[in-house]
């Protein structure tokens, strides 16, 4: 199967209104994806949360001193805390959590946090000093809330937490200090020794205190938030990287990949330069199709395109395109190397040499022999980006690739399984010199022919079918890059 590649005049390629619309959409789907893992983070960090208060609950049932409704209020605050997280559960499960829902379930926890604080258990005899909760540690216990907002994921849900963090606790402190019989060292002109004295004074409120704790407040919530952006957009350059690293391993071998990596677009920009050409096809492969279920035929095309892919990325070959059960490689892509038209000619004695083996399986399965055609050329082509960026590809195009598809189609009119133009095989001479007839000597000249489309005859050289079983099989003495 030949198909024409298209002519050397090209234009250069100027970023159309499809392009950022394709980014823009990418961009969505990406940002959908960390949707999924937002869900996923919240609902890890909730059932963590479940654990911990169920460990608590039980933890409170067997060791905690209260007796009757005292033990029971305690029990009951854990209770509450436990339905707030499995409510939040539920709804992160059922996929019917908006995004204000995490919002609003963040504000109830501090909130009841906080009003717990500054409700002493009514079950117990014991005077409490309600302002003695706001000089204790027990403003730590906010941070939980926080740790479980970064398991989200969103920048957003991190800051509105630490900003009902701030405010729950600035309205513990405002009905602390409302209280009769409290005062702060605000309007005081208080010194050192009078501060600490005043500090062991259980009417005393030090705002200076919460001050601090608001500082810290800011300085954590906005260092988490900014982790998790941070992380939000080292996933996304990593995925926009992977998916062009993953696009990139389509065509070249991996340390080629490797190279192209470091490079911003490295084909927009287009280049002409001499690269050697193979084409290759499957033989009666339409009237083989059609009496094949479709399934099969499927089957049959991915185990060929895999064994011919192997050979050509095992000779620093470039592989294009699959066309049906055809595939056009390059070699000297996207940097011309010392034997790129001798690692084609051993990349085409390769193939046919997998083909044999892939045969003799086939032969054991009670399944009919494949026979390919192959076609090798070398000349001058150019090399880039073709399409939009809804739509593009890397391609070689020019009047050799052309010549090439021909070629190949000759292999097939003289049933041989590989032609060769003589343009390649003198470019073999000169690229191994004396060692050129190592790789040249299965070749026979067949003369001059006059390919489809072209007004000129051309000297070509064919492998006789006898040939395909020990063709080529001394390597180049210099192997390209890998």
């Amino acid at each position: 199967m030949g198909a024409d590649q298209g002519k050397t005049g090209l234009s250069v390629f100027r970023p159309r209104p499809e392009d950022s619309d394709l980014h823009g959409r990418m961009e969505t789907r990406t940002r959908a994806a960390f949707g999924d893992e937002e869900r996923v983070g919240l609902l890890l960090a909730t059932k963590v949360r479940t654990a911990a208060l169920s460990v608590l609950f039980v933890w409170q049932v067997f060791w905690n001193n209260a007796d009757g409704l005292a033990k029971l209020y305690v029990l009951g605050v854990i209770l509450t805390l436990l339905f707030l997280g499995l409510a939040h559960l539920l709804f992160i499960w059922l996929r019917r959590a908006p995004g204000w829902l995490n919002h609003m379930f963040a504000a109830l926890d501090c909130a009841f946090v906080g009003f717990v604080l500054v409700t002493p258990n009514p079950f117990v005899d014991a005077d409490v000093d309600v302002q003695s909760i706001v000089n204790s540690g027990n403003f730590t216990i906010f941070f939980l809330f926080l740790m479980q907002s970064t398991f989200s994921y969103r920048p957003q849900l991190v800051l509105w937490s630490g900003l009902c963090i701030i405010a729950t606790w600035s309205v513990v402190l405002a009905y602390v200090l409302g209280l009769p019989g409290v005062y702060s060292e605000i309007g005081r002109n208080l010194s050192i020794q009078q501060l600490v004295q005043a500090y062991r004074d259980p009417g005393f409120v030090f705002v200076g205190e919460w001050v601090l704790q608001v500082i810290v407040t800011v300085l954590v919530t906005g260092g988490l938030a900014l982790v998790v952006h941070r992380a939000r957009e080292v996933a996304m350059a990593r995925g926009t990287i992977e998916r062009a690293r993953a696009n990139l391993a389509r065509y070249f071998p991996p340390k080629v990949v490797d190279l192209l990596e470091d490079r911003d677009r490295p084909f927009q920009t287009i280049r002409r330069q001499n690269v050697a050409v193979l084409f290759a096809d499957i033989r009666g492969f339409t009237a083989m199709a059609e009496t094949m279920p479709p399934e099969q035929v499927m089957e049959l095309l991915r185990r060929f395109h895999a064994v011919m892919e192997g050979r050509v990325f095992a000779h620093g070959g470039t592989l294009e395109k699959y066309i049906g059960d055809a595939m056009l490689a390059s070699f000297g892509v996207p940097e011309r190397g010392p034997e790129d038209a001798t690692n084609a000619l051993a990349c085409g004695y390769s193939m046919l040499r997998a083909m044999a083996e892939w045969n003799r399986e086939r032969g054991r399965r009670g399944q009919v022999p494949l026979a390919v055609g192959i076609g090798l050329n070398y000349g001058p082509a150019v090399q880039g980006d073709i399409g939009t960026g809804r739509s593009m590809s890397f391609a070689v195009i020019g009047d050799t690739v052309n010549t090439t598809s021909r070629l190949q189609g000759l292999a097939r009119d003289l049933m041989r399984p590989l032609i060769a133009s003589e343009t390649l095989v003198e470019r073999v001479r000169t690229e191994l010199g004396p060692g050129g007839n190592i790789m040249l000597d299965p070749l026979e000249p067949l003369g001059d022919h006059t390919l489809r489309g072209r007004a000129r005859p051309i000297a070509v050289w064919g492998l006789p079918a006898a040939e395909i079983s020990t063709a080529g099989k001394v390597e180049p003495l210099r192997r390209p890059a890998q």
